[in-house]
């Protein structure tokens, strides 16, 4: 067996800390989130900039890389800049310039309330619905609009970012405190959210 890592930004997404799993290669331990219903965890473990240590080693995402039993492999990411996470009266402002709010919530979450605009992509279904986020030219460059990703209270967005800048991803942002900070100042559609 082997200990996979993740960084405390995936912790809420991976539902731990760690996870054990049969050595073998990259690949195959992908395949293993896969099946445990953690795809967006498997993508994040073969990203283009996935930064991967091996018993505390520099080691490259490549899905034939066989991890020895009793290893400890972990993922670790960039730590997200301070300008990353807005408030809600800064995200307003990127809106009114052009951003795309993308809700990472479940679509019945979504359903019940959101913010006015804001694009329903869930987070579980990672990297499949960000498919055109993540191919998007930078903002700026032919008028692409800059994503801020928003949740319920801002702990789904800190992953859904997080993945996005594994996939070589430099923009983005995500709201602070989530629809439950928007709904405080500004309106929603639908109910409340609690």
């Amino acid at each position: 067996m082997i200990r996979l890592v993740w960084p405390e930004e995936l912790w809420r997404l991976a539902g731990a800390e760690a996870y054990r799993l049969p050595a073998g290669r990259l690949g195959e331990l992908a395949g293993h989130l896969r099946r445990a219903g953690l795809r967006p965890l498997a993508a994040a473990l073969l990203a283009p900039r996935a930064h991967l240590e091996l018993n505390g080693a520099p080691l490259p995402a490549e899905p034939e890389l066989a991890v020895p039993d009793g290893a400890e492999l972990a993922l670790v990411v960039p730590p997200l800049r301070p300008e990353d996470h807005v408030p809600p009266e800064r995200c307003r402002e990127l809106v009114e310039e052009g951003a795309r709010l993308v809700d990472v919530r479940e679509r019945d979450e979504f359903a019940w309330g959101h913010i006015p605009g804001a694009e329903n992509r869930p987070l579980s279904a990672f990297p499949d619905v960000f498919s055109d986020l993540l191919a998007a030219p930078a903002p700026g460059e032919d008028g692409s609009p800059e994503p801020v990703f928003v949740c319920r209270s801002g702990h789904r967005t800190l992953c859904a970012l997080t993945l996005y800048r594994l996939f070589g991803r430099e923009d983005g942002k995500h709201l602070l405190g989530g629809v439950q900070a928007w709904q405080q100042i500004y309106p929603i559609e639908g109910q409340p959210v609690a």
